[in-house]
């Protein structure tokens, strides 16, 4: 038992506590349940956001034979003889538990690709969009894995290895024991939460001027009341060129000054926001910047309309060159609903085409972000000399085209930033409210309305000549979303929705088994892209990734769906013909090899 950690038998739990669990866990597959130890409660929650988790991604370059059969096999070895990685955390009472299993229901898939056709910029590329993609998937720390793996093959013997896990994870488990270990049958044992100075505390006269007449957590632009489950949207965008040809000239090229002046122009537009001259939000940094460990760094903003943008800019860069000198953060005191991420910008450019391979995995590039419990993560990146922004939300936090209208009003305020760089904050205070017309347009960016979802569901091939009425009584919760090029379908999202494609080219592809996936189809635009859905019982599972540079999904739940069939004969006979049809061009395929 850890130090410092509480670790019960599933039967000395309450009565309560028993039956939470049970709706999860079948008992036989607890092994125990503890209290979360100092470290872990920071590794895996950031301060100021107690249900919000850090996702750690990290892509390694490895020389040498990786076999499939023997990479699953250490893979193995490594979640039997080591908790975090057969570990998952509920929400008990008021308290956040772990729940350490005997053995996961299944071992996360590990999928293998063959990248090795491609070489340079081209491989670079292709590895930075599946790392993007995969950002966009959720990790489930409460009924799924806490990691997951993928392996593309890159040249004869070389190999690049992408995991992603949770942040308490990566504290307690290095996957290149595996690479090591890989095929003599033994993995180390696991390491214990490393103590770091940013795990001890230290009450400082830093914290005491920042916590002083504290305001409340600002609002976000274009919020609502949330009134959903989360559900995770993203969006992207680049800085005009304009722009960040002007970030470029004011800050020489130097990183920490261009985040100052980033951080600077969100300050305002929370100002703008809240109507209000004093705010505070975080800052996630990457390990490198901070002494070795990675921080949430609370930032205060405060405007004196005396004080130049310039200075203000440099006075935002020493708080936090203090704070970054502290070693705890007074989280109970702060309330945070979004954070700036610095990782990739700060961490400067990598090209795993040029990086060097080992035999143990070498880190040519990693990607930090929190979701899930955060209402907006705004992640800066920097490609030569342009800038880029993901943003990851909830989308049930947010009115429709939030992020693009954010996004639209962040950079016109950050280009009356670099306009006004010398002008005293009462110069740009005039001058940004004053320019009315530019908000307008903003507003009104998309002023056309998306048609009603139930239009679109009866443009689908598979239901014309279905009123809408009928649609509307039987499909009461259907969804859009936006996907992009390499992003793949959850295995939930699959299970419990009948998904058709509205708009690009996704591809079906069947799993073997053994981590690798055979293509099965192309699918276009008014395809159903998951009929076995519909099976109570399926001998292979699918994997659905978006192939196209953008695809939009329409998501009908299952329940519903096959509410509708029961009410319609048409859509039986369809169904029908379908199902006749995928066997004529799948039996065709067959006689053709």
């Amino acid at each position: 038992m850890r130090q410092g950690s509480l670790r019960w038998a599933f039967q000395d739990l309450s009565a309560e506590d028993q039956s939470v669990l049970r709706r999860i866990y079948p008992e036989s597959e607890i092994e125990a349940v503890e209290s979360l130890s100092e470290n872990e409660r920071r590794a895996l929650f950031l301060d100021g956001l107690p249900s919000s988790n850090i996702h750690v991604q990290t892509l390694y370059k490895f020389q040498g034979r990786l076999e499939q059969s023997d990479f699953r096999r250490a893979i193995q070895e490594a979640v039997s003889r080591t908790e975090c990685l057969r570990t998952n955390y509920c929400r008990l009472g008021r308290e956040v538990r772990k729940v350490i299993l005997v053995q996961p229901k299944e071992l996360p898939d590990i999928i293998f690709q063959d990248l090795s056709h491609l070489e340079g910029e081209e491989l670079d590329k292709t590895l930075q969009q599946i790392m993007e993609a995969n950002m966009r998937q959720e990790i489930d720390l409460v009924h799924g894995a806490p990691f997951r793996l993928y392996a593309f093959r890159t040249g004869s013997s070389e190999y690049a290895v992408m995991a992603v896990t949770s942040q308490v994870v990566a504290c307690c488990f290095d996957f290149r024991k595996v690479f090591r270990e890989t095929g003599e049958g033994m993995v180390s044992e696991e390491v214990p939460c490393s103590s770091s100075p940013g795990m001890e505390m230290e009450e400082t006269s830093y914290w005491d001027w920042l916590l002083e007449d504290l305001p409340s957590a600002p609002a976000l632009p274009y919020e609502k009341s949330r009134r959903a489950e989360y559900r995770q949207g993203f969006y992207r965008t680049s800085l005009p060129r304009n722009i960040s040809l002007s970030l470029q000239k004011f800050s020489f090229g130097n990183r920490d000054f261009l985040m100052g002046i980033l951080e600077s122009a969100w300050g305002l537009l929370l100002l703008e926001t809240n109507k209000c001259s004093d705010t505070y939000f975080p800052l996630l940094l990457p390990a490198h910047a901070t002494g070795g460990f990675l921080r949430v760094l609370p930032i205060r903003f405060r405007k004196t309309s005396e004080i130049s943008i310039e200075k203000t800019v440099a006075a935002q860069l020493v708080q936090i060159g203090e704070s970054m000198k502290c070693r705890c953060v007074p989280s109970q005191e702060l309330s945070f609903n979004h954070l700036l991420g610095f990782y990739d910008f700060l961490c400067g450019e990598r090209a795993y085409s040029t990086g060097e391979a080992s035999s143990e995995g070498s880190i040519v590039a990693q990607n930090v972000w929190a979701v899930q419990g955060i209402g907006l993560g705004i992640y800066f990146h920097a490609d030569g000399d342009q800038f880029s922004m993901t943003m990851l939300y909830d989308e049930s936090r947010f009115k429709p085209y939030g992020m693009e209208l954010l996004a639209k009003r962040y950079a016109h305020i950050l280009q009356q930033v670099l306009l006004d760089w010398k002008q005293p904050f009462s110069t740009f205070e005039r001058e940004n409210c004053g320019d009315e017309s530019a908000k307008l347009s903003l507003s009104n960016q998309k002023s056309v309305a998306r048609p009603p979802i139930h239009s679109l569901i009866s443009q689908i091939s598979f239901m014309e000549g279905i009123d809408l009425a009928t649609l509307r009584r039987d499909i009461h919760h259907p969804r859009i979303a936006a996907c992009f090029m390499g992003e793949r379908i959850p295995k939930k999202e699959m299970e419990e929705n009948c998904i058709f494609v509205l708009k690009g080219i996704v591809s079906r592809n069947i799993k073997l088994g053994n981590g690798l996936y055979n293509l099965l189809d192309l699918k276009k635009a008014n395809s159903w892209v998951n009929e076995t859905c519909l099976l109570p019982a399926r001998r292979f599972g699918l994997s659905v990734e978006v192939m196209s540079e953008d695809a939009v999904l329409l998501y009908i739940p299952l329940e519903e769906m096959s509410r509708l069939m029961n009410n319609e004969p048409l859509i039986q006979r369809r169904m029908l013909l379908h199902v006749i049809g995928e066997m004529e061009k799948y039996q065709r395929l067959w006689a053709q090899m």
